[in-house]
């Protein structure tokens, strides 16, 4: 994606207090994203509610990696399909 389209999302998540992007780092990049105590606190219930889920569906580490490998192919395979699209939809 283009470094303008990431900044647009990453402003939606410093809008509602998540991160706090800083658009002069010292680090060389275009920019640089930092979570807030909310965003660490948002980031934290989200692993409790992922390992939750794990043991509702009585899920294993094995079973877990093989999910993950599917959704991040999943994503090259959308990502290939809306560039090929024009990213309209």
């Amino acid at each position: 994606m283009h470094l303008g389209l990431y900044l647009k999302k990453y402003q939606k998540l410093e809008k509602i207090g998540l991160i706090e992007i800083d658009l002069n780092p010292d680090n060389g990049l275009e920019y640089d994203c930092t979570l807030t105590s909310k965003g660490k606190d948002v980031l934290d219930e989200i692993s409790t509610l992922e390992k939750e889920w794990e043991i509702v569906v009585n899920i294993n580490d094995d079973d877990l990696e093989v999910l993950r490998k599917l959704a991040l192919d999943s994503f090259e395979i959308s990502y290939k399909h809306k560039k090929k699209k024009g990213f309209i939809f």
